[in-house]
């Protein structure tokens, strides 16, 4: 797009910071192809006439290269934190499943608390019952 704005004779500005960020996917086309692919090539030979007439003035390969290492620097960083970033989702995921596991062991441990107290709570009112018994049999005698 910069080619064209060469071509019109319009004003241009490096902005010398990364805008955004373009995610790129660990099995995507742009991973393998970029490392063999030569951009100024490509640029070269489809704005051919925009680089004969104005290589001289803008030194067009040296700011095409510049660029070129500036992107691939800039997507190795993207990549390197997009992958910490991946593996710190995995990390908190096996967090977050363990916690789970956690939540359902204590879960059943609380169910057969309850029904041993439900088995303690039966056995005490059938004592109750039988003491009750006896004292009325005592009673009568």
């Amino acid at each position: 797009m910069w080619l064209k704005f060469v071509e019109n004779n319009l004003k241009q500005y490096i902005i010398p910071e990364v805008l955004y960020y373009y995610r790129i996917r660990n099995d995507s086309d742009l991973r393998t192809v970029a490392q063999e692919f030569d951009i100024y090539s490509e640029i070269r030979m489809s704005m051919n006439e925009i680089f004969e007439r104005n290589s001289n003035q803008y030194n067009l390969r040296q700011i095409i290269q510049k660029m070129h290492k500036k992107y691939a620097s800039d997507v190795k960083l993207c990549n390197d934190n997009l992958n910490q970033k991946e593996q710190l989702i995995q990390q908190k995921d096996t967090e977050l499943n363990q916690k789970e596991q956690l939540i359902q062991q204590k879960d059943t441990e609380l169910n057969q608390k309850e029904q041993l107290i439900q088995q303690k709570d039966t056995e005490l009112n059938q004592k109750e019952q039988s003491i009750q018994q006896k004292d009325t049999e005592l009673n009568q005698k």
